[in-house]
């Protein structure tokens, strides 16, 4: 029931993220945002360390992304719809 709920979350606001703006930048925030919240998680869920290393992988992927994706068209919505998304989205990589 908790994975159809996340799953609920992540459709309903990426869907409505796809209303602000352009669909590469809705991905850029999606992904940026699945990987911060998936490290955050492991790090409370599974009691892992958040070591250096981690920080600076997630980090470069999160700059990687938008640098190759992003278009530069954007708006709140847009961003805070697709951070959403992205957070619920990366509830499902600690289980």
């Amino acid at each position: 029931m908790l994975f159809f709920g996340i799953y609920t979350l992540f459709f309903s606001f990426e869907t409505t993220a796809y209303q602000y703006g352009n669909a590469a930048n809705v991905v850029v925030v999606l992904m940026a945002s699945a990987a911060v919240s998936a490290l955050i998680l492991d790090s409370i869920l599974l009691d892992e360390r958040i070591y250096i290393s981690s920080v600076v992988g997630v980090g470069l992927a999160v700059s990687g992304i938008a640098v190759i994706s992003w278009t530069g068209e954007g708006n709140l919505g847009l961003i805070l719809n697709a951070a959403l998304a992205g957070s619920s989205y990366g509830c499902f990589f600690p289980f």
